[in-house]
C-alpha cells in the first residue's frame, strides 16, 4: 500500500522536468552514433526500398541498426527475414479466409464447421429439458 501512497503523492512537474522522458531518443546519441545511425538507415533503404515497397518504417529501421549496434549486414539480415515472416502470416491470412469462403459456399451451414456433419448444423441440434424432480435416466429422484 506504500507505494501506492508514493504514485500518488508524486509531483509529475518535477518528474517531467530534465528532460527524464526522452521523446525518439535520437537527440541523446552522440554525433558519431546519430551519423552512423543515418548512414546505416540510407543503406537499408538502398537495399531494401521505401518504406511501401519494404514494409518497414524508418523508425523500426533505426530501432532495428541500434539493437545490432550500427551493424548494416546483420540489420538487413534480420529485416529480411522479418519481411518474409509478415509475408507468410498475410499468406496463411489470404488462405484461411479463403477456406472460410469455401465452407461458406460448399456447406452453407455458417456454423464455421468446413465439414457437411449434421451434428454440427444448428438446425438439427434440440435440448433436453428434465423435469427437477426426475434424475439423467428418467428415474424420481428421492428426497
Amino acid at each position: 500500500m506504500s507505494r501506492h501512497r508514493d504514485v500518488r503523492n508524486m509531483n509529475i512537474e518535477d518528474e517531467l522536468d530534465d528532460d527524464a522522458i526522452s521523446d525518439g531518443g535520437e537527440a541523446d546519441l552522440p554525433p558519431e552514433e546519430y551519423e552512423q545511425l543515418m548512414n546505416g538507415l540510407d543503406e537499408i533503404r538502398a537495399t531494401l526500398g521505401s518504406a511501401e515497397a519494404s514494409g518497414f518504417t524508418d523508425d523500426f529501421i533505426k530501432e532495428t541498426l541500434y539493437h545490432y549496434y550500427y551493424d548494416v549486414d546483420q540489420a538487413v539480415d534480420y529485416l529480411l527475414e522479418e519481411q518474409g515472416r509478415r509475408q507468410a502470416v498475410q499468406e496463411r491470412k489470404g488462405q484461411a479466409a479463403a477456406r472460410r469462403t469455401w465452407a461458406n459456399r460448399a456447406g452453407g451451414n455458417n456454423t464455421g464447421w468446413s465439414c457437411c456433419s449434421p451434428c454440427h448444423k444448428s438446425a438439427n441440434r434440440s435440448a433436453s429439458y428434465l423435469s427437477p424432480d426426475r434424475g439423467r435416466r428418467g428415474r424420481v429422484l428421492l428426497r
